[in-house]
């Protein structure tokens, strides 16, 4: 995967925690540094959770792609 594109995913999966756990700290009314505070651990938490996704998602690729190149070698069958 290029990196850029994973420094991007990092940063959208750290702004939706953050944004996530702000808004949820709004909505149930906690004071507002305890909310910031909540929020600041959702942003690291929810760009940890991206990195491990982006994780499995490659793995789960390079097993794909072992397996189409297992597949895609030709046999040889010599008869003697």
């Amino acid at each position: 995967m290029n990196v850029d594109l994973k420094k991007h995913y990092l940063i959208l999966g750290g702004f939706v925690g953050f944004l996530l756990t702000f808004v949820l700290g709004i909505v149930t009314q906690k004071e507002p540094i305890v909310n910031m505070l909540h929020a600041t651990l959702g942003c690291i938490v929810g760009a940890l959770l991206t990195q491990l996704l982006l994780f499995v998602i490659y793995l789960h690729k390079s097993d794909e792609e072992k397996n189409s190149k297992l597949n895609a070698q030709p046999v040889n069958d010599k008869k003697a």
